[in-house]
């Protein structure tokens, strides 16, 4: 059936307003989710940074000594950064967010600051060990590491590096080394020395009362520094000492 010549084919403007509004709907209802996985992988990136400049500061601490950054830590980013070779790719001062990146230090601690948006400040601080929301108001969060060695998770391990704390360095328990060995070392002072193998020393000096158990071999001569006078009481059978010419002398039935 032919149409009148006066109308016109397409939509009607009734038609069109309703295409237009499941439009929207389907709009509304999709932006949600769209920003919801931008501020997720946004999340996701910015705890790896965060994560990444914590690590390379405990990095430089056990490296140095010292935080990165000078006295405040205030420069500590663009300092790991300037190291050869770089221990962070720059651009990590500003996260996903837009936001500024901080840095800030005590003798025992190394921060970092940074704002992220709301509702998101709260999945940061759960995923991120040590961090809280600090200013809730600008959705900034703080994220805190200790000395190398000093953190709750290994206060029982011993730091290879001298702490302020001395417990940090101090045993508390037997040493097994698996029969290994012990290298590079400047002094040993113990109360007992028990050693069951060759004992390899070019100087041995003892202090108090020494007893041997078994056969002795010296290879140069020994040098009797007790000088006595002959003919005197001795106070042990069996001990030699020399006079003072030289006479090695020994000490029978109390006298010598």
């Amino acid at each position: 059936m032919r149409g009148s010549p006066g109308r016109q084919a397409g939509f009607s403007l009734l038609e069109l307003s309703i295409v237009l509004g499941i439009m929207a709907m389907l709009a509304v209802a999709a932006v949600p989710r769209y920003m919801e996985e931008i501020n997720r992988n946004r999340s996701r990136v910015t705890t790896e940074n965060t994560q990444a400049i914590l690590d390379a500061a405990r990095a430089y601490r056990l490296s140095k000594g010292t935080w990165p950054g000078g006295a405040s830590c205030i420069n500590a980013i663009s300092e790991m950064v300037s190291q050869s070779p770089a221990m962070l790719p720059p651009g990590l001062d500003v996260n996903k967010y837009n936001n500024t990146v901080s840095t800030s230090c005590t003798a025992w601690t190394f921060s970092v600051d940074q704002s992220i948006v709301e509702d998101w400040d709260g999945v940061l601080a759960n995923n991120l060990p040590g961090t809280s929301i600090v200013n809730a108001s600008q959705n900034r969060i703080r994220s805190t590491i200790g000395i190398p060695g000093s953190e709750t998770a290994n206060d029982a391990k011993l730091s290879r590096v001298a702490e302020q704390n001395v417990e940090l360095n101090r045993m508390r328990t037997n040493l097994l080394l698996g029969n290994n060995d012990i290298k590079e070392v400047g002094r040993i002072e113990a109360v007992n020395a028990a050693i069951s193998g060759l004992a390899e020393a070019s100087q041995l000096r003892v202090n108090g009362v020494s007893q041997f158990n078994g056969e002795g071999t010296f290879q140069d001569g020994i040098s009797l520094q007790k000088v006595v006078q002959e003919n005197t009481s001795c106070p042990k059978t069996g001990a030699i000492a020399r006079s003072s010419t030289g006479v090695i002398l020994s000490c029978q039935s109390g006298i010598i």
